[in-house]
């Protein structure tokens, strides 16, 4: 593996806390960073803040929760950067309050991300 300041790192769910943080500490170190989530908007603008602080960034909206998009996103960090250092899975989300107040739909969505996510990512980085 390259040396972090020399890596292509693809981060899923980029655009917002922790996981846009970790894409910042890498694009603080000169990396590549591939940014993936569902809200276009935050993403963009996660890719710029990465470039302003030495990185490159591509932004790649994406739903993790579908195996063939999670797929095209490392196709595409890999046509675009020529391959991928490391995968970082952190999409993610929860949700709080009383069961019955929280919509069916919403808690099924959430055990989707959280699992399909990790799964979908680790298979599609660890290869074909």
């Amino acid at each position: 593996m390259r040396s972090p300041c020399n890596a292509t790192v693809v981060i899923t769910g980029a655009s917002s806390g922790i996981r846009l943080a970790t894409a910042q500490a890498f694009a603080r170190r000169g990396a590549r960073v591939v940014l993936a989530a569902w809200r276009r908007e935050l993403l963009e603008q996660a890719a710029r803040d990465c470039e302003a602080l030495g990185g490159r960034a591509l932004a790649v909206p994406t739903d993790v929760t579908d195996l063939a998009q999670t797929r095209e996103l490392a196709s595409t960090a890999a046509s675009v950067f020529g391959g991928i250092d490391v995968w970082v899975n952190n999409a993610g989300t929860s949700k709080w309050g009383p069961c019955e107040g929280i919509a069916l739909e919403s808690q099924t969505r959430l055990i989707e991300l959280n699992r399909h996510g990790a799964i979908y990512g680790s298979h599609t980085a660890s290869g074909p």
